[in-house]
């Protein structure tokens, strides 16, 4: 088996290109699986229970051999044994069970036989409670055991496929909690977007896409002079949160608008140009929300006591109830509220209580 060394790096280039287009694994791995001269590879990964919740097979003339491999499962003693081996480490079962143990063992003789299949280099690619992820390249009946050469050389391509295999189902996790976590903002009322220094907008969910008037955006970002805009600045100016109330014209509804830096963990995953810096939660007008004490303290660096009272008063308490409610008296209330409005920049009782309200729960 030689392999050019141009030949064998673009192979392994597309088959890292999988991780953002997980569809093309299946065609990547038939390309792989006849540049290495095997007859079928079989990619397979098991939940806990034994179901198979992984199946990629590159010879349909082998398809068979799959719908039954439910059955002898439990029986693979080449499974059993690539799952005790550290992850992408590629062996050969030629080198672990003997002839003699083949012709005893009702794996080989009930299903690998009846199947045409014989020798395989296989590899345990991935673990986790969810599931286990196996690879097998397979030489079929009639043909020689793999040599060392080839098993080095398969040993190459499961290390890189296990890191493949990794990334796409961690990327697969991300995608999905995106797409739940932009339905709850939705279901919840709930916009946010995201910009850069400039305005340029890097990500909006659904919500914001149709509930941002378009007077306040112009060519894929935010429009010189908008209210928007102006929030942005702000918070690039002083790296403190600021809100604004939208009133577009009906049928759009009010919208109260708070705007926050971009935490440096969430800049630092940016790669490309378009870095956010700024995000923009936007919530319907008429929606009265009351932010925890704890992102109270986070976001305006409020003390305890005083992010209590701002989320009580962002719940609708006034100050003497508050005052009533945790046995203080109503001056030293008022002292604790004088203190939050200065942290949070709002001149007045009524200004903090629309910034409350503009906040995400």
């Amino acid at each position: 088996m030689l392999i050019e060394a141009e030949q064998w790096d673009r192979a392994v280039v597309s088959l890292y290109d999988t991780i953002l287009q997980p569809d093309t694994l299946p065609s990547e791995l038939a390309k792989l699986n006849r540049m290495l001269d095997s007859d079928v590879c079989h990619l397979l990964g098991l939940a806990p229970d034994g179901e198979m919740v992984t199946n990629i097979l590159t010879e349909a003339s082998y398809a068979d051999s799959v719908a039954d491999y439910a059955n002898f499962v439990d029986l693979d003693p080449r499974r059993n044994y690539f799952d005790t081996q550290p992850i992408g480490a590629a062996n050969r079962c030629s080198k672990l069970f003997n002839e003699r143990f083949a012709s005893r063992s009702a794996f080989y003789q009930d299903y690998l036989r009846p199947h045409g299949l014989r020798y395989i280099v296989g590899s345990c690619l991935y673990r986790s409670a969810a599931q286990t992820v196996f690879v097998g390249f397979n030489h079929g009946r009639g043909r020689q055991a793999f040599s060392d050469a080839e098993e080095a050389m398969f040993g190459k391509v499961c290390r890189h496929l296990s890191t493949v295999v990794a990334s796409q189902i961690h990327t697969q996790s991300l995608s999905q909690a995106i797409h739940s976590g932009e339905q709850a903002l939705s279901s919840l009322q709930q916009g946010v977007m995201g910009v850069n220094g400039k305005g340029r907008i890097c990500y909006l969910n659904r919500y914001a896409e149709q509930h941002v008037p378009k007077s306040e955006l112009e060519s894929g970002a935010l429009a010189e002079g908008g209210a928007l805009m102006a929030l942005v600045r702000r918070v690039r100016g002083d790296g403190l949160p600021h809100s604004a109330l939208l009133a577009p014209q009906p049928p759009l509804p009010k919208q109260h608008v708070t705007a926050f830096p971009a935490r440096p963990a969430e800049r630092a995953l940016m790669l490309w140009e378009r870095r956010a810096e700024v995000v923009l939660v936007f919530n319907a007008g008429d929606r009265r929300a009351s932010a925890r004490p704890s992102q109270l303290i986070a976001w305006f660096g409020l003390t305890p006591a005083e992010s209590r009272l701002a989320h009580e008063l962002g719940a609708g308490c006034t100050v003497d109830q508050y005052a009533s409610k945790y046995a203080i008296s109503v001056a030293t209330a008022r002292t604790q509220l004088r203190a939050v409005l200065k942290k949070t920049r709002a001149p007045r009782l009524q200004d903090l209580i629309r910034l409350l309200a503009s906040l995400p729960v």
